[in-house]
């Protein structure tokens, strides 16, 4: 309820539609304005500290994903050397079982069996079959770092993505 300040119309007079009665004091609705923008303000100040809260949140786990990925990248990394290493080794094991087998088919039929021919056949696939399976974990081991290198760029727009959501 508000406070009458003043009386436009003596008791008992005639009045018509539209005619002020009464003056009320405003103090009323300035207090309940105030409560309301008090109210306001307090809920922006929440927001703004759970929006601040948030946003350190989203930092400190954009630092932990560029971390974990710089790990895998690394160990991705040194794996491909690991394989590589292999790979070119294998592929002079190979290329030595091949020499050896077609020399052993070509000139030694006379001075070696034909079991031990046939078994030098055997490691000569097998290095070979090595060397391709080297190949393709090196291929794989290509792809991985490719892709933890188009995360590790792409975390931070997902992150400032999910900021401005908020």
């Amino acid at each position: 309820a508000s406070i009458v300040t003043r009386v436009h119309v003596p008791t008992g007079a005639r009045v018509r539609k539209g005619d002020p009665l009464v003056s009320v004091s405003e103090r009323r609705i300035s207090s309940a304005l105030g409560d309301t923008e008090v109210a306001v303000s307090r809920q922006l100040g929440l927001k703004r500290q759970t929006l601040a809260a948030s946003l350190e949140g989203q930092d400190e786990l954009l630092a932990e994903k560029r971390g974990a990925f710089a790990q895998r990248l690394s160990i991705s990394r040194l794996e491909l050397e690991e394989v590589h290493d292999q790979e070119r080794i294998q592929v002079e094991r190979a290329e030595a079982a091949d020499r050896i087998f077609e020399k052993w088919s070509t000139d030694g039929k006379d001075v070696i069996s034909a079991v031990q021919i046939a078994q030098q056949r055997d490691q000569m696939l097998q290095a070979r079959a090595r060397v391709s399976e080297l190949r393709q974990q090196r291929l794989r081991l290509q792809r991985e770092i490719a892709q933890i290198q188009a995360d590790l760029t792409s975390v931070p727009l997902e992150i400032e993505a999910s900021k401005s959501g908020l």
